[in-house]
This record gives structure tokens, C-alpha cells and sequence, in this order.
């Protein structure tokens, strides 16, 4: 899974988390053992560049396979709520001061 945050949302990602959903913790952590509306909690949080201007930043959510982190190989979103790429789900807006 990778956390990204974004300005420019098609531009590299400015912080980003990718690493194993729970960090591979077994059982919960196999995606291959999730099941359809079963939540699973993963809490992730990123390290924010020094330089990192204020501003209003994007912050997206996205899965792809172990080991192949490619655009093409990323899961699609399904949902309403709104995706970039349509392999990114739009977690929402956050605000970064000084």
C-alpha cells in the first residue's frame, strides 16, 4: 500500500509511506486474506520534507503488488469516492502551516 501527498498530484509524490498493509503482520496483514466490507485498520504516517512549503496539500491512498509498485499494476478503485488515475483514492485535503 503506499500513503502519497501531493501539491501537483501528477507530479512524484512530495512524502510518501509504501510498505505492507500492517507491515505484513500475519494473518490481518495478507491482503489475499481480506474479505469484501471486512475493515481493516492500518495506521501510517508520513515524514515531512524541512523545505516543504504551507499550503494545502492532497493526500491519496493506493494499492499495488508486493514488489511491483508500477502504475499498470495498481489496483483499481472502486468506490464513489473520488480517485486520481483511477488507482488512487483521494483520502482528502490537509493543511500544512509554518
Amino acid at each position: 500500500m503506499f500513503l502519497h501527498l501531493c501539491r501537483d498530484c501528477d507530479a512524484p509524490p512530495l512524502a510518501q509511506d509504501d510498505r505492507r498493509p500492517l507491515d505484513g503482520y500475519f494473518p490481518a496483514g495478507q491482503t489475499t486474506d481480506w474479505k469484501v466490507k471486512d475493515p481493516v485498520h492500518d495506521e501510517r504516517s508520513l515524514a515531512l520534507p524541512a523545505n516543504l512549503p504551507p499550503g494545502r496539500y492532497t493526500l491519496l491512498l493506493g494499492v499495488y503488488p508486493a514488489g511491483d509498485p508500477a502504475e499498470s499494476a495498481r489496483l483499481p478503485v472502486q468506490s464513489d469516492a473520488p480517485a486520481r488515475g483511477g488507482t488512487r483514492l483521494v483520502l482528502g485535503e490537509v493543511a500544512i502551516g509554518q
